[in-house]
């Protein structure tokens, strides 16, 4: 079950505010063991919102085994936001939440006749997708749908 962000940053106050569990739960109705992933050992949470990672087009996320030759731009540019990207990730660990607001894929590139797009296979940029999550190593992801031009309508 998806818990509103107005909840949530209510039990991040609450827990601040030196709150129970118990007290939280009740008044967020989120289950104490969700609110336990959201509270590391420090009893801190460290969310992570991620969006639009457009994985498979030439200019979005891309994991080293996918990317272009690093000689043109894009396989340059490829290589840069990975490397921010996983250094970025690292120095925000731990992290007990990661939300990813849609758009994890760029999917086919109908409109530019894929021409921009490293791979078409949604499937292959699935897994770009889950290498890119797997870095960020959350106790809870959360996700939602991105538009129907990325995700495609037939695979919902």
């Amino acid at each position: 079950m998806a818990h509103s962000t107005e909840n949530i940053a209510l039990a991040l106050d609450l827990h601040r505010m030196g709150k129970s569990l118990k007290d939280i739960s009740e008044q967020t109705r989120i289950p104490e063991r969700t609110l336990r992933y959201y509270f590391n050992h420090s009893g801190n949470a460290r969310v992570l919102v991620l969006s639009d990672l457009h994985c498979g087009h030439r200019a979005g996320l891309t994991p080293p085994q996918h990317q272009l030759n690093i000689a043109s731009k894009w396989g340059k540019l490829q290589k840069e936001v990975w490397d921010w990207f996983e250094r970025t990730v690292e120095n925000l660990k731990p992290i007990t939440h990661c939300f990813v607001m849609g758009d994890i894929i760029d999917g086919k590139g109908d409109r530019s006749g894929g021409t921009e797009q490293i791979t078409t296979d949604r499937n292959v940029q699935i897994e770009m997708a889950c290498e890119a999550l797997s870095l960020v190593q959350a106790s809870v992801y959360t996700m939602v749908y991105g538009t129907p031009y990325h995700t495609g309508s037939g695979e919902d």
